[in-house]
Order: structure tokens, then C-alpha cells, then sequence
């Protein structure tokens, strides 16, 4: 489990990795002087709200929104065209897009980077995999009960950004789509790029008296075993009660995507050879586990079949099907509460114009109605 140097704020949905000792200070450094003559002096409250920018609460940055003091000051420097919404827009990216990063020398590999800083142990990795940079988000904050059962059921939080096969390293095993059933009637469901927390428990053959050892998540759930469940009574029964032991909201949990499957099964087994963290091999057994595609009607989509392509293997089966050999594991989608700056930044940006207009228009309409009388 990440170990963070900084205590997370218990008002904020994000992890605050910053301080500043003066809003007035960071104003004028972004804006420049002659803009912060506009603005000045500054309330002690925006003070406040600046020096906790980065976060996003009714404390924090989209408080502003709320405030008369900046709404009616923004509204008059729209109306004299002194400032214009991408320029506000800019300045509301900067402020939620900076952080602060670690300073002090970083492991170059295994667990002991990770758990110093997920975010940039991450980076390091699929830079290393892609032979590119990829733009990662600050790491979701994880509650109490969330990470219980990050220690308890030995999930992993990676990060798995947008890409494709075509983005695969030589070293991947890619899906073979159409090798044993029909490729077209395959549902796609593309990366988005995304925090997850997925289940490192090994994979075990489907004959296997120990099934999947220590399965501490299936103990709690009261399942003998993960083979021989039917996709409609897991999706409909056991994943809406493991979701409750996460301590997380109903939809986040699921069955990861084959997409989702395959990268992340690759991505154990580079982890093992260039970071010493051995992780389980998920094509080396023969049994299968379940993903959330859907396969033409009636079916959904099983991975991971040793004699069939290990992680490059894709079939499918009956969704009220129970099977001896199929078994499932679990995915957890965290929440990205502000996984694209930008946007959130021209969002914000585009409310306080509508409201500046709205107020305007009111405004006019009560000088027409007293001209009337």
C-alpha cells in the first residue's frame, strides 16, 4: 500500500500535496501586476480559499464560485474587457494542475518504489514500456475501508493509461481476437486511461484441490471456490456484496475488460523481470477467468487458457453458464475526481461567465421595468 508524506485533508476529495503561506502572492505571480491591481486588496477569505486551491470542495477552488466578492469583480473585468474566460480558464488549470513532487532521491524499482509514490513509480514504468511519457493524475484519495481491503484481499493500484495494442512493446502478448471464435461479434471496450485496483491472487489450474490459495476475498463472501459461477449470478450477486467490503460506490466495482485483462497480465510480468516484484503469471494455468464483454447474444467474453495462448488467448461462454474451469477476479475503477485539468479548469471558467451574464441581463431587465413605471 502507497505510503504518502503528506496526511490528506478530511474535507477534500484530493490528496493535498501543497501549501502556500500567501494567496496574494500566488494571484500576483500568475497574473502579473497590473491584473492584481485590479483584484487588490484581497479578503481574508480568498486568502484562505487560495492558500487551499488545490482543493476541490466548497473550501477550495470551486468555492469561488459561490462567493459575491470574485463573481461581481470577475463580472466587471469581463465587462471592461480587461480579462477574458480563457485567460480565467488558464489560470484555473494552473492552480489545480500544479504539485509538488519528491525531492529526495527515488528507488529505481520494486515495491519500495511504489509504495514511496505510486503516481511516479508509474510514470517511470510505462515511460520504460512505451518509450514515452504518459500524463498521469494525482492519485485518487483512497478511504479508510478502501484500503483495509487493499491489505487484506493484496490488490494493487496501478494506473493504465489510454493506449492501444498498436502502443504494445515487442515484449507484449497481444489478444488473439479471432483465433478461436468469431472477432466480429467480440464487444470492444477500449482503455480509457484510468486509476484501478486489481487482485494480484494467482491463477490457478481449473482441476486444482487449492483453487485460488489464500483467497481471503472469496472467504469473506462466504464461496468455497471462484469456478463454477455463473456471469449473471457473479455480476448480479457476488460482486454487489464484495463491493461493500472495498467500501466503495455500487458501479466501481466489476470484472475487468479483456482489454484491461490482457494489459495488465503483460504488465505483471515486466513488473517481475525489470522491477523485482513478482507477480503471478496469468497465462501459465489452464483455466479461464471472466470479463465484463459481451460476445454476439448470450455469451461474455473468458481469458487466460495456458494450451489455448495464456494471455493471449480470448474465448467465450454462456453468460448463465456455470463452468468447472472458468473463475473470475475483481477490478475496482477509482473515482478521478479531476482527471482532466484542463476541462475542469474551462468548466469552471464558463459557469462564472453564464452567471456574470445572468446577473447582467436581471439587472437590465429591473432598469427597463423601472423606466416603464
Amino acid at each position: 500500500m502507497a505510503r504518502r508524506t503528506t496526511e490528506p485533508c478530511t474535507t477534500c476529495t484530493l490528496e493535498c500535496q501543497d501549501r502556500v503561506t500567501s494567496g496574494e502572492a500566488v494571484l500576483k505571480s500568475k497574473v502579473g501586476d497590473d491584473k492584481m491591481n485590479q483584484l487588490m486588496p484581497l479578503p481574508s477569505w480568498l486568502e484562505k480559499v487560495l492558500e487551499h486551491r488545490l482543493h476541490f470542495t466548497s473550501a477550495g477552488l470551486n468555492g469561488l464560485l459561490d462567493h459575491h466578492t470574485v463573481t461581481n469583480t470577475l463580472g466587471e473585468l469581463f465587462a471592461q474587457g480587461k480579462l477574458t474566460p480563457d485567460v480565467l480558464a488558464n489560470w484555473l488549470a494552473e492552480q489545480v494542475n500544479e504539485r509538488t513532487r519528491p525531492t529526495a532521491t527515488e528507488p529505481t524499482d520494486g515495491w519500495a518504489a511504489y509504495d514511496i509514490d505510486p503516481r511516479a513509480f508509474w510514470e517511470q514504468c510505462w515511460e520504460a514500456i512505451l518509450g514515452r511519457k504518459i500524463n498521469i493524475p494525482s492519485v485518487p484519495k483512497i478511504k479508510g475501508k478502501t484500503r483495509k481491503a487493499i491489505e487484506r484481499y493484496r490488490l494493487l493500484l496501478v494506473f493504465l493509461p489510454s493506449i492501444t495494442e498498436n502502443d504494445y512493446p515487442d515484449s507484449f502478448v497481444k489478444p488473439a481476437w479471432g483465433r478461436h471464435i468469431d472477432g466480429s461479434k467480440i464487444e470492444h471496450k477500449p482503455l480509457p486511461g484510468r486509476w484501478v485496483l486489481i487482485e494480484m491472487i494467482a491463477k490457478p489450474n481449473w482441476g486444482d484441490p487449492k483453487g485460488y490459495e489464500g483467497d481471503l476475498l472469496g472467504q469473506d463472501l462466504q464461496i468455497t471456490t471462484r469456478f463454477k459461477i455463473s456471469w449473471d449470478h457473479l455480476t448480479a450477486t457476488i460482486l454487489p456484496r464484495a463491493v461493500k467490503l472495498f467500501g466503495l460506490p455500487n458501479r466501481a466495482l466489476r470484472l475487468p475488460t479483456s482489454e484491461e485483462w490482457n494489459l495488465i497480465g503483460n504488465l505483471f510480468l515486466w513488473l517481475n523481470v525489470n522491477r523485482n516484484m513478482s507477480l503471478p503469471d496469468l497465462g501459465s494455468t489452464n483455466s479461464w477467468e471472466g470479463c465484463l464483454n459481451s460476445y454476439d447474444a448470450g455469451y461474455f467474453l473468458v481469458v487466460g487458457y495456458r494450451d489455448l495462448g495464456g494471455l493471449a488467448d480470448v474465448n467465450r461462454n454462456w453468460h448463465d453458464n456455470p463452468n468447472d474451469n472458468i473463475a473470475f477476479r475483481v477490478l475496482a475503477v477509482l473515482k478521478m475526481f479531476l482527471s482532466n485539468h484542463q476541462a475542469c479548469a474551462r468548466f469552471l471558467a464558463s459557469r462564472l461567465v453564464v452567471e456574470y451574464y445572468v446577473l447582467l441581463a436581471e439587472y437590465e431587465g429591473h432598469v427597463q421595468a423601472v423606466k416603464i413605471l
